[in-house]
């Protein structure tokens, strides 16, 4: 993951947002910008002695293999980089909810959504 991929990602939820017709994609979209960014922010992640280079070498090495990626990577973002979580949080939610149940989305969610990226992307990139 790289903060490349979360700047990519974020132009395209800002050309989504221009129009009120991809609200559903705003959100998951933003999602995705937020998970490059804290990836980037966290890793390389030190645990006892061992340097992870990636969320996906240190995914497979977790004891805990109850928790799905985002799950895992939600705990990381809460233990790591707390000040992110609430904002990173709701992006997962709302991108869960607007990718899987309901891509009607209010602008006003989508614009929230781009309040909690930038949260995030400034909690990130110093």
């Amino acid at each position: 993951m790289s903060i490349e991929q979360g700047v990519h990602n974020e132009a395209l939820c800002e050309e989504l947002a221009k129009s009120d017709k991809w609200n559903d994609w705003v959100i998951t979209t933003a999602f995705y910008s937020a998970l490059h960014f804290v990836e980037s922010r966290i890793f390389p992640l030190k645990v006892k002695g061992i340097t992870y280079e990636s969320f996906d070498i240190y995914y497979p090495s977790r004891t805990d293999n109850s928790r799905s990626r985002h799950e895992a990577r939600l705990r990381l973002v809460k233990e790591r980089l707390n000040m992110a979580y609430i904002a990173y949080r709701f992006l997962y939610n709302n991108s869960g909810v607007a990718r899987y149940n309901n891509y009607k989305i209010s602008s006003a969610l989508a614009e929230e959504a781009r309040k909690k990226l930038a949260v995030v992307k400034s909690l990130c990139i110093k």
